[in-house]
């Protein structure tokens, strides 16, 4: 459940490559990333024998940003950058936007195991602390709320129950 949370929270922080602001860049693939989690997902209860199509069903994560997920994600690149700098902010949404094709072929765990998702938070920031900082901006109380909305909370439960000997 802790790599789902920590997985999910990385992945619903999107990037782009020709937005002009972090922000933007930021913002701009989060509904390319909500179909590669979605898939990532299903790969994942796939490979483990289960039926994936509660997942496959759905449209997205996430519905499109609003204001208030704007904000938080701003709160989140501004922690960034204050404990890091500008420029590893925008290496990571550089590595996010070259990791983004290659990640919807893999499960979870094959994402977790090679390290494809290391990039994904800026160099010298933990997963711990960007948990942290997600948590203290907002986002993940907005992100739980809206994946309960879009029904991916009742996709991923019914897809996992497919899961033969899952308890």
């Amino acid at each position: 459940m802790n790599r789902l949370i920590i997985s999910t929270a990385i992945f619903l922080l999107p990037a782009a490559a020709f937005a002009e602001t972090q922000l933007e860049r930021f913002e701009a693939l989060s509904d390319q990333m909500n179909t590669v989690m979605i898939e990532m997902f299903s790969n994942e209860i796939e490979q483990a024998g289960g039926d994936a199509s509660a997942l496959r069903e759905l449209d997205g994560m996430m519905p499109p940003w609003t204001d208030e997920i704007r904000t938080a994600a701003s709160c989140i690149l501004d922690d960034y950058v204050a404990e890091t700098s500008a420029g590893a902010v925008d290496e990571m949404l550089s590595e996010m936007e070259e990791i983004l094709p290659t990640l919807a072929t893999m499960t979870m765990t094959e994402a977790t195991d090679s390290g494809a998702l290391e990039g994904l938070t800026p160099q010298g920031i933990s997963n711990e602390r960007m948990m942290e900082i997600n948590s203290g901006c907002g986002m993940m109380d907005l992100q739980i709320k809206a994946s309960q909305e879009s029904g991916f909370m009742e996709a991923m439960m019914a897809a996992g129950s497919t899961i033969p000997d899952n308890d």
